[in-house]
């Protein structure tokens, strides 16, 4: 059974972390907090930026099977799987346990307005099949480069190149069409509204959820 995360699943949560795989390159680099401090202290789930964690607790096989599951809610009508326990690796049951805890995750992002759901995961890990199982289709695939410590980067000015400005929010958003595929466009929103602006994503490999909003002629 899943059921949200409550102050009862903490002792639970703590112990699947260890083992748990993260998949929001962004987040896990840049802030890189607990699964637990994040259900425990983390904003009002679906609101705004909350993060909402979900249990699951059953019977498989004659054994007990655990696992818990976190999704952010971008400002937009869109989210992102950060972490899912346990990993693939560590549990032979944790693939049954992926599809359903992601399950109610689409649902319960849909009845709050979100659109689309992103998770990043290794193009030849085993993660890409069960999302592709749940409803997740690959759509874009990126190299992320880490800076070794230690290494100094000095970088002399460079005529024409200067910060972004409002004023060329028109221009961006034309070169975003020119250059990113329509299938991309189309799964980042931007061809629902001109007006929305182009979004930003980091990861290794990003996956969206169709079938959370109907469009017409489909």
């Amino acid at each position: 059974m899943v059921t949200p995360f409550g102050l009862r699943h903490s002792l639970l949560v703590y112990r699947l972390q260890r083992t748990a795989e993260r998949l929001d390159m962004a987040q896990a680099l840049t802030r890189p907090l607990s699964p637990l401090a994040v259900a425990v202290l983390g904003p009002i789930p679906w609101r705004a930026t909350g993060v909402a964690t979900y249990v699951l607790r059953m019977h498989q096989s004659g054994r007990r099977v655990a696992g818990f599951a976190q999704v952010l809610k971008r400002p937009s009508a869109e989210s992102d799987v950060l972490v899912l326990a346990p990993s693939l690796r560590a549990d032979s049951a944790a693939g049954d346990v992926w599809q359903r805890l992601l399950t109610r995750c689409a649902i319960e992002a849909g009845e709050h307005g979100v659109q689309r759901i992103f998770a990043s995961a290794a193009a030849d890990g085993r993660e890409v099949d069960v999302l592709r199982q749940v409803g997740f289709v690959p759509y874009t695939q990126e190299t992320v480069y880490r800076h070794a410590s230690g290494v100094q980067i000095t970088a002399a000015p460079v005529a024409g190149i200067r910060a972004q400005v409002t004023s060329d929010s028109w221009a961006m958003q034309r070169l975003y069409q020119m250059v990113t595929p329509p299938v991309v466009q189309h799964a980042e929103g931007a061809l629902e509204s001109e007006n929305s602006g182009f979004p930003t994503l980091v990861g290794d490999a990003a996956v969206t959820l169709p079938g959370l909003r109907d469009e017409p002629g489909r």
